[in-house]
């Protein structure tokens, strides 16, 4: 069977972090994503279906008023700690709601459009 795979996010990181960002993607259960580096540009493509059973989760998990909460604060706690796999995992998680925002309520997007603002510099500035 062929694997279908879609173009994902372009963004200007070191290999160091598209390591780092491809355990994340992992740990998430995006386990086929392929990032493709040209002079500091990386452009990720994933695997549709993979793709689509995250965005299946991450529907159902935005049911439980507490789940968007968890994620926020594990987070701001890899931001402390400069856990950049944590630091992926909850950027992959937010780029997904962020893509699909008629998944959230807006609480959640409120929240979100926050969490981006505040952080916007430190992950602009990943080493």
């Amino acid at each position: 069977m062929t694997s279908i795979y879609q173009k994902g996010a372009t963004r200007m990181y070191s290999l160091d972090l598209v390591e780092f960002w491809a355990e994340a993607e992992e740990n998430l259960g995006l386990k086929n994503s392929m990032f493709f580096i040209d002079n500091g540009v990386v452009t990720q493509w994933y695997n549709v279906e993979e793709g689509e059973g995250f965005y299946l989760w991450i529907v159902n998990q935005l049911q439980n008023n507490n789940w968007f909460d968890e994620v926020v604060e594990k987070f701001f706690r890899a931001v402390n700690k400069k856990d950049k796999v944590g630091i992926f995992e909850g950027l992959t998680v937010f780029d997904e709601i962020d893509n699909h925002p008629e998944i959230a309520n807006e609480d959640v997007l409120r929240r979100l459009k926050r969490v981006r603002e505040s952080t916007h510099e430190i992950i602009y500035n990943l080493q």
